[in-house]
């Protein structure tokens, strides 16, 4: 077995051990984690993830995908600023429409 390592920053990452680890979930039925280049030259990894029919009713799908992050940006109150994340959103989506038309 071929063993496939993945640096991230500094540190050597398995992407298949990542995998493994988002199965174990009990709502995971299935995941594959790559290293992607970032903008600013650095190596992630992202993680595409099925989630069980069981556990998700049709009708509710992330269809957008989900993005893992170290903190939720909040208001003084606590309440989550959605605008922020909806611009990095459009920022994305522009990079793909430029690149691909």
């Amino acid at each position: 077995m071929k063993m496939c390592m993945t640096k991230c920053n500094v540190v050597q990452i398995d992407p298949d051990e990542l995998a493994k680890f988002l199965m174990s979930h009990k709502a995971v039925d299935d995941a594959v984690v790559v290293g992607i280049n970032n903008r600013i030259g650095l190596h992630w990894l992202r993680a595409y993830v099925v989630i069980k029919q069981e556990n998700n009713p049709g009708y509710k799908h992330l269809e957008g995908g989900v993005e893992f992050v170290d903190c939720i940006h909040t208001t003084i109150i606590g309440n989550s600023v959605r605008k922020y994340y909806r611009n990095i959103v459009n920022s994305d989506l522009s990079v793909i429409f430029e690149k691909f038309g």
